[in-house]
């Protein structure tokens, strides 16, 4: 039996009597760099209602400064995968890069990745930070060097790397995790760019006793590019069509690190967390990629921020949001609909 539930962000808004009538949260998550004197506060009181508390890392900060810092160098190599699908007429495959390119990607990715390692604070630091919050879970060490690449579009295919180059990565943070005693109650976080990678990642953490696993979501959410294929093991499957590749990768890296876990476990994980993920059609591929993970959680800041805004989430005609605020442009009698 999978349970699902939904963690929210811990602030004023989202402890208000009304919102907690209406809802009726069990869960809330905060992290060490937001917790601001009344945020602390509401920590205690919603440990005191019994409520559960995830402390989170706080890496999606650092994330989102990394890509800032190198994003001009991403978007020019960028643009000229772009020319090159226009020629193409489709997705650019590894077999499409030429070694100039590639060696492009290659070096900035090495850029990120010694930014990446250099920046993240290590796993007992972070650890005694998020205790001083008293949750009753925490997401624990993490790599920022996958989801850094994929806040710049740094794809599996420029970069022309072999599995064994993403499967260390995370087999450092398996090994970091052990090294300082993850507990029952802390989540070691998983990073992916892909199907492949996902799978090794899995095998990763089952090899190392991991049963609650957090995964980043948020980094495949704000890509705005299409595909039309995947890759999974040694094939290459076409799509009838250019989709977002966001929607493609998450369902794919889910499934793959299920399936990863269970080829050397028997089963899936006990538990995962999905970092950054509030999209209901999103959350429903991963719930389905992920079924027989016991216990599946979800937090994102974007329900808040789209209600905030007026926007609705809808499933007819079709699962898009939609904005009920007014462009000026836009005749009165017709909503600003986004594609999500």
């Amino acid at each position: 039996m999978q349970r699902l539930g939904f963690v929210y962000n811990l602030q004023t808004p989202t402890w208000k009597d009304e919102f907690r009538a209406g809802l009726r949260p069990r869960s809330y998550l905060l992290a060490p760099n937001n917790a601001t004197p009344a945020n602390r506060r509401l920590a205690v009181a919603a440990r005191a209602g019994r409520r559960l508390l995830l402390a989170d890392n706080g890496n999606f900060v650092l994330i989102s400064a990394l890509a800032a810092e190198f994003r001009d160098q991403a978007e020019a190599l960028r643009r000229e995968v772009e020319v090159l699908e226009r020629r193409l007429k489709r997705s650019a495959r590894a077999t499409d890069i030429d070694d100039a390119l590639r060696a492009r990607y290659r070096d900035l990715a090495t850029q990120v990745q010694v930014r990446a390692e250099a920046i993240v604070s290590s796993g007992a630091e972070m650890r005694e930070r998020q205790r001083s919050l008293h949750p009753t879970h925490l997401v624990g060490v993490e790599s920022l060097v996958q989801a850094a690449w994929m806040a710049l579009d740094i794809e599996p295919e420029f970069l022309g790397w072999p599995r064994s180059r993403y499967r260390a990565l995370n087999a450092r943070v398996a090994q970091e995790a052990r090294a300082i005693d993850v507990p029952d109650d802390a989540y070691t976080v998983a990073s992916a760019v892909s199907y492949n990678t996902a799978y090794d990642a899995g095998r990763v953490f089952a090899e190392a006793g991991i049963r609650r696993v957090a995964m980043g979501f948020g980094a495949y959410m704000v890509d705005q590019q299409y595909t039309d294929f995947v890759e999974l093991g040694r094939r290459t499957v076409a799509l009838d069509a250019r989709v977002p590749r966001r929607n493609v990768r998450t369902a794919a890296v889910a499934r793959g690190f299920a399936e990863g876990y269970a080829s050397v476990a028997g089963a899936p994980p006990f538990a995962i967390h999905c970092l950054g993920l509030g999209t209901p059609k999103m959350m429903a591929a991963a719930a389905l990629a992920l079924w027989g993970v016991r216990e599946l959680t979800f937090d994102a800041t974007s329900p808040m921020r789209d209600a905030a805004e007026g926007t609705l989430y809808v499933t007819k005609p079709t699962h898009q949001k939609v904005r009920t605020a007014q462009r000026r442009d836009q005749p009165l009698d017709r909503p600003v609909v986004v594609t999500h």
